[in-house]
């Protein structure tokens, strides 16, 4: 009898706990990875609010920010679960990873959260690229580690 499901379709090994432990990871790379080099960009570039802002936020339902963004680095971890069985590991895999993050997360948050929220397209690209850089590396590193352990 099986311990988990896999998902009908997809790569062997790809179950409901890999998904999981994708959402796991993803949702801890952000104050883990993301919200560290928005501590870092607060104390390079002037005008950088501080990170781990615990304040509620209206549009999400009162949970402060750095819990919204946790959950959604949680959604994007389970994206990174389901295309990572695919990505070469050794070093190329923490390339990758860093790229995912700082390209697609960037892209999706600077065109289609914008519109959305009806902001100019691309006014969250500018350190975008560098706060889900820092998530898609501590994300893969996390989903490594969650896998080897649990």
């Amino acid at each position: 009898m099986a311990t988990s499901a896999t998902i009908p379709g997809q790569a062997k090994g790809l179950s409901f706990k890999v998904l999981v432990l994708g959402f796991i990871a993803g949702a801890l790379a952000v104050p883990l990875g993301h919200q560290i080099v928005a501590l870092i960009l607060y104390f390079v570039v002037q005008g950088r609010a501080f990170p781990w802002d615990m304040t509620p936020q209206a549009n999400a339902h009162g949970l402060p920010r750095v819990v919204n963004l946790s959950f959604w680095g949680g959604v994007w971890g389970i994206l990174w679960a389901l295309i990572s069985p695919v990505v070469p590991r050794g070093s190329l895999y923490y390339v990758i990873a860093t790229i995912f993050g700082a390209i697609c997360a960037t892209a999706v948050s600077a065109y289609v959260v914008t519109y959305l929220k009806g902001l100019p397209a691309g006014s969250f690209a500018g350190y975008g690229l560098y706060l889900n850089a820092g998530w898609g590396l501590a994300a893969a590193a996390f989903f490594e580690l969650l896998k080897k352990k649990v």
